[in-house]
């Protein structure tokens, strides 16, 4: 699935029953599928982490690279306001926690 909707991105209107993306431009969509997508892969790393079955020097690279990369723009914030609520409640809040630290460190 994951394979079909980054070759066929017009797939998304399908799931977005409220139109939240519809006035967005293809690569923003684009993007949104790309974030979507690879925060489903960071949770289970995220789970496979509270088991104690990743290393803390992997995922706190993990961690560096989505925070400074992914969750970085007003875009990918705007994605999770959306999407965030798909993803288990212990994800949501280590995302969330991690966009507050942003914003806070912004603030600074």
């Amino acid at each position: 699935m994951n394979e079909l909707l980054l070759q066929y991105p017009q797939l998304n209107r399908f799931f977005d029953s409220q139109d939240h993306y519809a006035d967005w431009k293809s690569d923003e969509i684009d993007f949104a599928t790309f974030l979507t997508l690879a925060l489903g892969r960071l949770e289970r790393l995220y789970m496979f982490q509270r088991e104690g079955l990743v290393d803390d020097a992997l995922w706190n690279s993990w961690v560096k690279w989505v925070n400074d990369s992914w969750l970085a723009t007003p875009l990918a914030r705007k994605i999770w306001d959306l999407e965030g609520q798909f993803y288990s409640k212990p994800f949501q809040a280590f995302i969330n926690r991690m966009l507050n630290d942003s914003r806070a460190d912004g603030a600074a």
